[in-house]
């Protein structure tokens, strides 16, 4: 650009104008480069991912408590970091998936509200669970302790975590079971639920295993093959429902032999489970069990750890471990 003529004030202000004018062009030269730069930062529009939150065998630990690690004591569990870490964890993902795989209550003293304020159960509520299972320590009081459990919860609380079971026989009913039943109901009992989290459908299920019934003298429930319901409440899922993914919350269990527990045995039989929560044996897994496509996972007693896990989906229309 050549400049003739005037005097030198306004040589000066029509090189400001210059400079400026060329720092516009030169910014909207580079505007387009930066948006391809975020947009390729960003995940694909129908990327699918999922963050579980899962716990079991919470045994009325509602508080921390002490343990000895390498000779020094230091206090681990209890709702309050619970309710630390899902706060951290759905800052991560607001569509964090939170459920619990049985045996919530009894083990301290709390446990003595269980049937007049429900309170293990409500504090899923609070904390914001979706969705739950119950193990054979639910039963410990009896049938009418666990219906008044249920009763008390659905009228003191107003989010609850949807219990879900597959695998009890509601035809077959005594006066116990019916009364469970009643309870039950009140809370939204469902054989699985459909839950959406971001462009994720996830369908859960629940299934009380064989063992777990041998450790419930007191249970008056008619249990049906856990296997065989899982498998036909699966296949209802895949043909009713157009689910991503398939969780079952199993309180049924894990152990040392490889391949012989009935959650392994599950997860065999009924390969398009996607994601078992395994409660019971109180296995510590750092890293889940693979059968196939399915991912077997437990986190120990007490609260002293909480599982985690992020899954994407792959181009197979399974998912993988994120890790």
């Amino acid at each position: 650009i050549y400049l003739s003529g005037g005097d030198m004030q306004d040589t000066k202000r029509i090189r400001l104008l210059l400079i400026l004018f060329m720092t516009i062009i030169i910014t909207f030269l580079t505007i387009p480069g930066s948006v391809k730069a975020a947009a390729a930062a960003l995940p694909a529009a129908d990327k699918k991912q999922v963050s579980i939150l899962f716990t079991h065998d919470l045994h009325s630990h509602l508080e921390s408590y002490e343990i000895e690690d390498n000779g020094v004591n230091i206090r681990i569990g209890g709702f309050a970091k619970l309710k630390s870490l899902i706060d951290e964890k759905k800052k991560e993902n607001p569509d964090l998936l939170i459920v619990d795989a049985g045996d919530t209550a009894m083990g301290t003293l709390y446990q003595t509200l269980f049937q007049t304020d429900a309170i293990e159960y409500r504090m899923l509520g609070q904390l914001g669970y979706d969705a739950a299972t119950f193990g054979n320590h639910e039963f410990d009081y009896g049938s009418d302790a666990l219906s008044a459990m249920y009763t008390a919860a659905s009228e003191k609380e107003q989010h609850l975590p949807v219990p879900v079971i597959c695998n009890i026989d509601w035809n077959s009913m005594n006066a116990g079971s019916e009364k469970i039943y009643t309870a039950l109901k009140k809370c939204g009992l469902k054989e699985y639920i459909v839950i959406k989290k971001g462009n994720v459908k996830i369908a859960v299920t629940g299934v009380f295993g064989k063992d777990a019934l041998s450790c419930a003298p007191t249970c008056e429930l008619t249990e049906k093959d856990p296997i065989e319901s899982v498998k036909k409440t699966v296949n209802e899922i895949k043909s009713k429902e157009d689910a991503d993914m398939i969780v079952v919350l199993s309180h049924s269990g894990t152990s040392d032999e490889k391949n012989k527990s009935e959650d392994e045995q599950l997860a065999k039989a009924v390969p398009d489970i996607d994601v078992i929560i395994s409660g019971h044996s109180h296995t510590e897994l750092d890293e889940p069990i693979i059968i196939g496509n399915t991912y077997i996972m437990s986190c120990g007693c007490y609260g002293k750890y909480t599982g985690t896990c992020n899954l994407k989906e792959n181009s197979s229309g399974r998912w993988d471990m994120d890790k």
